[in-house]
């Protein structure tokens, strides 16, 4: 697992081309690779339409030397744990998540399914949530956890010397050297002030360097009707980020750089 593996909750909003195969919690799951990264996506069933537009991508030839790669079609979220426990990085827990860290103390975070409906009994969200390994990312000294409630999930990056945890509003990918993560948030319901944030990791944690307000993304674009969404095209630089937005119809590019006086977002924003 040289590249890490990493899974996490999409809630349709990516776009992802690879495949469909079955998650923790029976929705579908989706597949789809970046700067060498394998990312196992837990979708809900509105981005059925992204199964029948995008194709799956074909791999290069293995190494004759690689060890072979598990087959796209069949990778699943349990995956991700199997492949962390493989490599000494997680154990198995029937009732959590253990995690085992650089120093082999073992982290483990308990479930809780008290509050799940079941009979008669209803919905108590507080008391109904598990735990999940959405990326074990071993370069970068991180593991990706998800605390999956009955409605809803939230993120956590979890250090892999000290098992300090850091909340985070979305999906980190991360800077050529790991030192930063880019995260974008477009989900207006959440309970966010940026749709857009640049962290950086310091010592066991990670602290946003820089972050995009709500606010702005009416002043920047007042012509779109709809929430633009952002994804990262490219990362090659550690100074440049290159961006994909879109917004209905419209798709557009843009890029963050990084300066004397900390990063800046341009790009061509629609102007009707």
């Amino acid at each position: 697992m040289p590249d890490g593996f990493f899974a996490f909750q999409a809630y349709g909003k990516q776009r992802p081309t690879l495949c469909w195969g079955q998650s923790l919690f029976g929705d579908d799951v989706m597949l789809y690779r970046a700067a060498g990264v394998a990312f196992a996506v837990l979708a809900l069933a509105g981005t059925a339409q992204a199964q029948k537009t995008h194709k799956p991508a074909t791999p290069p030839p293995p190494a004759a030397d690689a060890p072979a790669a598990p087959d796209a079609a069949a990778v699943t979220a349990a995956d991700v744990l199997r492949e962390a426990t493989r490599a000494g990085r997680a154990t198995p827990d029937g009732a959590g998540l253990s995690l085992v860290l650089t120093s082999g103390r073992h982290l483990r975070m308990v479930n809780n399914t008290r509050g799940c409906p079941r009979g008669d009994q209803g919905l108590d969200d507080g008391n109904c949530y598990r735990y999940v390994l959405l990326g074990d990312l071993p370069e970068q000294h991180a593991f990706i956890v998800g605390e999956d409630y009955y409605e809803g999930e939230s993120l956590f990056l979890v250090d892999d010397r000290t098992g300090r945890q850091t909340g985070i509003d979305g999906i980190p990918v991360f800077s050529p050297d790991g030192s930063r993560f880019f995260i974008n948030d477009d989900d207006e319901a959440n309970d966010h002030d940026n749709n857009i944030e640049i962290w950086r990791r310091d010592g066991d944690g990670a602290v946003i360097e820089w972050a995009h307000p709500w606010k702005q993304v009416y002043v920047e674009a007042p012509a779109l009707k709809e929430i633009y969404h952002v994804s990262v095209s490219d990362w090659s630089k550690p100074e440049t980020i290159s961006l994909a937005f879109s917004s209905g119809r419209r798709d557009w590019d843009g890029h963050l750089t990084l300066g004397a006086k900390g990063w800046t977002l341009d790009a061509d924003w629609p102007k009707e």
